[in-house]
């Protein structure tokens, strides 16, 4: 979800007061591994926690090549 459709949510459907949990995952990565809860900061437009892409040897890799997520 875009920052400006996020904080419309939030601020005028939600009153302010209502977590938007955006999501986008496949089966492997969903449900609480990279999403947002309610406890979490909430920052507009994104779609989860922060994570780390690594090779098989725990290397973070460059942005764009393949690799594992690990939550940070």
């Amino acid at each position: 979800m875009n920052p400006e459709a996020w904080r419309c949510f939030h601020d005028v459907v939600g009153d302010g007061t209502c977590p938007i949990t955006d999501t986008w995952w496949q089966t492997e990565t969903g449900m609480f591994q990279i999403t947002t809860v309610p406890s979490m900061p909430l920052k507009p437009g994104a779609a989860g926690r922060p994570v780390a892409v690594v090779d098989e040897e725990g290397n973070e890799v460059p942005a764009g090549k393949e690799g594992f997520l690990v939550p940070k």
